[in-house]
């Protein structure tokens, strides 16, 4: 599972809870870490994006859409989220 959101807090306390259930989890808390991450290999089911990412070049639409349209994961669910 990934997990992007811009608050540091949030992405622990999700990690935690998902991480509890046995799920592996990583986080990024910024469009960029994001994109880092995907660079290197994508290899999530699920992704849960926060609608709203301050000071940053996306916001959470923006990422959704962008996986839509991705061809390594277009099997996985896309979740956004707003807290």
């Amino acid at each position: 599972i990934l997990v992007i959101d811009d608050e540091l807090e949030i992405c622990k306390q999700i990690s935690l809870i998902l991480s509890k259930q046995g799920y592996e989890v990583t986080y990024a808390n910024s469009y960029k870490e994001f994109v880092d991450l995907e660079l290197r290999n994508f290899d999530y089911d699920v992704v849960l994006v926060d609608l709203w990412l301050k000071n940053s070049s996306k916001q959470g639409i923006d990422i959704i859409n962008e996986l839509k349209f991705s061809q390594e994961i277009e099997d996985a669910q896309k979740i956004l989220l707003n807290f």
